[in-house]
């Protein structure tokens, strides 16, 4: 069975796995079985360009890059200054800070930015926490649950 340009072979978990990934829209990077991180905002899965990773303290890391499209904010890069912006509100990031600033106020983010291949990887936790949504990890599917409050104060979706 082939559909556009993956093709399932019963014998080989990965690309089926893949195939399987592809045709439902679902995933936020393909990478083999058990070391991808999926990324859910309100119920919905999160297409990732560049792959997350679990730092040696066991958070998230996901690229200011991932985390503006994430959220739908505005993204510019100049050297090793990543900025989102949305509205008034912006969000100012530097290689190798372990604080951002958000409207000039700075906040912790519990370790160090990452510049890895032109991306700067900061912990997702953080930045969505401090953007006003609730977090929360599914370790057994490797599943970051991000879920944005209701007016009324409750969740959502998710």
């Amino acid at each position: 069975m082939t559909s556009g340009f993956y093709k399932v072979e019963e014998n080989i978990s990965l690309t089926k796995t893949v195939y399987k990934m592809v045709l439902s829209g679902d995933t936020a990077s393909i990478t083999a079985p058990g070391q991808f991180i999926n990324i859910k905002l309100d119920g919905r899965y999160k297409y990732l360009s560049a792959a997350p990773y679990i730092s040696d303290n066991g958070r998230v890391m996901v690229s200011v890059k991932n985390i503006a499209n994430i959220f739908g904010l505005g993204y510019t890069r100049n050297g090793s200054c990543f900025t989102m912006k949305s509205g008034e509100s912006e969000y100012v990031f530097n290689a190798g800070e372990a604080q951002f600033t958000a409207d000039g106020k700075l906040v912790d983010l519990l370790e160090a930015s990452v510049q890895k291949a032109y991306q700067l990887y900061v912990p997702l936790r953080s930045v969505a926490e401090t953007l006003g949504y609730e977090v929360g990890y599914d370790a057994e599917n490797r599943c970051v649950i991000i879920v944005t409050p209701s007016e009324d104060g409750g969740k959502k979706n998710g």
